[in-house]
């Protein structure tokens, strides 16, 4: 089991060439650096897991009509309840500490 972020993207690397190296892997070289440009440091690494996860309940388009239209019974009500980002986008309320890290 890996201990650390870089040996889940070493074990990740590994395992993925057996089969194939997804297009986000080839932004970390063999020793796990990052080559991704200028950047104040701070990264957002995120899992899909397939099935786990309803990335429009993650990161939520609060300010489009069109996701409580489409989700009628999905969608995050009220809109009050969601952790505002910018750009009208918004993390689901149970994610307070991704958006304490995020702040």
């Amino acid at each position: 089991m890996p201990t650390s972020r870089r040996d889940f993207l070493k074990g990740s690397v590994l395992a993925s060439s057996l089969l194939f190296v997804p297009k986000f892997l080839h932004a970390v070289d063999a020793q796990g650096v990052q080559r991704l440009g200028n950047s104040n440091g701070r990264r957002l690494v995120v899992i899909q897991l397939g099935g786990g996860n309803d990335g429009l309940n993650t990161v939520i388009p609060y300010e489009n009509d069109l996701y409580f239209n489409a989700r009628p019974t999905l969608a995050i009500r009220p809109q009050s309840r969601i952790l505002t980002l910018d750009k009208g986008l918004g993390f689901n309320p149970a994610m307070t500490g991704l958006k304490n890290l995020y702040d």
